[in-house]
């Protein structure tokens, strides 16, 4: 039973987030990027965070603030990254030629 669910995790995956989210091409503009790395936040905030309220009895405001607060720490963190790491510049078809 649990081979089946282990064939079956890769293709849900893929349907779920496209096959090109890690190995497409890197987002080239600077809004292109903040929104990758603010989608992660929100991946983590739905799968760390809001998992919570099963095993702790917490109220859910609680739990939904701590995702509110991941995913908002993610996009500062989107803002930063995004302005300091740039993608590898694409070689032109000349100096592709010329070589």
């Amino acid at each position: 039973m649990w081979q089946t669910r282990l064939a079956v995790a890769p293709a849900f995956n893929r349907r779920l987030f496209g096959r090109r989210t890690l190995a497409g091409p890197s987002p080239r503009t600077y809004v292109a990027r903040v929104r990758f790395v603010t989608i992660a936040g929100v991946a983590l905030a739905v799968f760390g965070s809001l998992r919570m309220p099963i095993w702790w009895h917490l109220p859910w405001l609680f739990h939904l603030v701590s995702a509110a607060y991941d995913v908002t720490a993610w996009l500062v963190a989107g803002l930063v990254l995004a302005a300091f790491i740039k993608p590898p510049l694409r070689p032109s078809a000349e100096a592709a030629f010329a070589a």
